[in-house]
């Protein structure tokens, strides 16, 4: 199954991948969320997906009950899909692991 980022070939392989740096970049967090919970992960996708909320806040000096929708708009639009498909799946595992994307 080619999910997220097709050369990695599974949802589980860039799991690994990205946990070797979870927080390298500022989404490194999302796209865990959304991995984990394709990879059927749902308390690690939980958890991402929570720092991701926390390190928002920290860098970015606001409420995240408030501004959640925001962080997740720029998100979903900072990221380049080739394919609309991948957008799709993206924005799924987002769901999944309990954001409102």
């Amino acid at each position: 199954m080619n999910t997220l980022v097709p050369d990695w070939g599974s949802s589980r392989n860039a799991v690994t991948a990205m946990e070797r740096a979870p927080d390298a970049l500022c989404d490194t967090r999302a796209w865990l969320a959304a991995a984990c919970a394709h990879a059927g992960e749902a308390a690690a996708a939980e958890r991402h997906g929570q720092e991701f909320v926390r390190y928002c806040s920290e860098h970015f000096g606001s409420d995240p009950r408030s501004e959640l929708p925001r962080y997740m708009e720029w998100l979903v639009e900072a990221n380049t899909f080739l394919r609309p498909e991948d957008a799709t799946l993206y924005v799924e595992g987002l769901r999944k692991a309990g954001l409102p994307a």
